[in-house]
């Protein structure tokens, strides 16, 4: 009776895990995100000198979403850590050129630059270069580089 019991037991159990369907990771909704690093020069007297700007070779990060709180010496518009989990990470080409296939979602980007990360833009009041990737259409983004003028 025992031997019968436990058969049931192993019957019942293999037929709900087998009803049970895990997603395979290639059905995961991915985005796609390209574009260039570009690097705009100064003249001397601090102004954009648009004949210097120049596509350039650069790892490109993406981050969970991040906040100023997450990083570390912050000088305008670079910093020398971040403390937020790295999700994914390229080297733009010579021309500048990068792309991501990753999950749909929120995420902050930022460029590697000297002996830290250069940070494009902020976003809001507290946000550090949020970009939304969406399955459903391409996000282009250039990011500009902007070397510090000298005087």
């Amino acid at each position: 009776m025992q031997a019968l019991r436990n058969l049931f037991h192993f019957c019942i159990v293999g037929t709900l895990l087998m009803g049970c369907k895990t997603l395979p990771i290639s059905s995961i909704a991915k985005g796609k995100m390209e574009g260039r690093v570009l690097l705009q020069q100064y003249n001397q007297q601090g102004v954009e000198n648009q004949t210097k700007s120049q596509t350039v070779s650069r790892w490109v990060y993406l981050f969970e979403p991040s906040t100023i709180k997450d990083l570390v010496n912050v000088n305008d518009n670079s910093c020398e850590n971040i403390h937020s989990k790295k999700l994914d990470s390229v080297l733009s080409s010579n021309n500048g050129v990068y792309s991501f296939s990753v999950a749909e979602g929120k995420y902050s980007i930022l460029v590697k630059e000297g002996k830290g990360y250069y940070i494009p833009y902020f976003s809001g009041s507290n946000g550090v270069a949020h970009v939304f990737i969406n399955a459903q259409k391409l996000l282009s983004l250039d990011i500009i580089i902007r070397s510090e003028a000298t005087y």
